[in-house]
């Protein structure tokens, strides 16, 4: 495939040109990246969040004339690939609700008490431990002022 020019991707400062070998693959919310590697596979640059794999083909086609008809499946299946990503990640994963670290934005760990948490249920506790029902003594006035209500009619 040949390089057909600029598409603006850098990584850091530095402008990313041709490289030997593209990458397709889907991320957390099932949109398509296109890799730009080394030849040993080392992302350089990515660029994506391409709804699906025809966009990012078609993405590609415009710097690498041809691409389309190079692509070679990798013979891997999702769960082949999770229990990858499981291994690589030591299995962590949150411990109230039990997602892996790959599909979540952030993870907290308590190494102490072997605990994780993912940044979705730390927002939620949160938002749970937030909340202040009514003090006992403001729902004591208000059940108070309702109950004179009552008794002058």
């Amino acid at each position: 495939m040949r390089f057909t020019g600029h598409r603006l991707l850098f990584s850091g400062d530095k402008e990313v040109g041709p490289v030997p070998r593209l990458a397709l693959g889907r991320d957390r919310q099932h949109g398509v990246m296109l890799f730009h590697c080394d030849t040993r596979w080392n992302v350089v640059g990515a660029e994506g969040f391409y709804p699906d794999l025809r966009s990012a083909n078609a993405r590609a086609e415009r710097f690498y004339q041809g691409i389309s008809k190079a692509w070679v499946r990798t013979g891997y299946t999702k769960a082949q690939a999770n229990r990858y990503l499981q291994r690589l990640g030591h299995n962590k994963r949150c411990s109230i609700c039990s997602k892996p670290w790959f599909d979540i934005e952030a993870l907290v760990e308590v190494k102490k008490r072997k605990l994780a948490f993912c940044d979705a249920c730390i927002r939620e506790l949160y938002e749970l431990i937030s909340y202040s029902p009514p003090s006992s003594s403001t729902l004591g006035s208000a059940l108070n002022s309702a109950h004179q209500g009552l008794r002058s009619k």
